[in-house]
């Protein structure tokens, strides 16, 4: 069996077909999540905890239904958050398909807050927000269920 692994570069955004292909790849050789984390970019944030701003490399010039991008946090949130890539336009950060974010659900600096774009709410979705008990880990079924990727 042919595989198409692919090269990414820092920061690089991918489409929702390569993470796709990605994660097909990864599933086949076993590195199961490990490996399709590895293949989402990113990059420190800019702006505030709360008003967070990233530039990509190469940069993304509209925003994808499905792309997914990592931020790594600056701070805990207080309230509400926008996240705005490229100079693209600020969107809503949501968690459980509407929720708007809490205080805490990004729980500090340097947490990497991993973003997919839901192009139906013209906002984005947190993937890991933090627990109750602790800081949540992106499982499998995190993904499969947020259809991020098929289970």
């Amino acid at each position: 069996m042919a595989y198409s692994f692919q090269t990414y570069s820092a920061g690089q955004v991918l489409t929702a077909a390569q993470m796709n292909q990605e994660e097909a790849n990864a599933r086949d050789h076993q590195h199961g999540l490990a490996g399709v984390l590895m293949a989402i970019p990113v990059i420190a944030a800019g702006g505030t905890a709360n008003v967070i701003t990233a530039t990509y490399s190469p940069a993304m010039t509209a925003l994808t239904q499905g792309v997914i991008v990592g931020v790594e946090a600056l701070g805990a949130n207080t309230t509400g958050v926008t996240f705005e890539p490229n100079g693209l336009g600020a969107k809503s950060v949501f968690k459980n398909a509407n929720d708007p974010l809490v205080g805490g659900d990004i729980p500090g600096a340097n947490f990497v807050a991993y973003l997919r774009y839901d192009s139906s709410l013209d906002a984005w979705q947190i993937i890991n927000p933090k627990a109750a008990a602790g800081l949540n880990p992106i499982t499998w079924a995190q993904l499969v269920a947020t259809g991020i990727i098929d289970g």
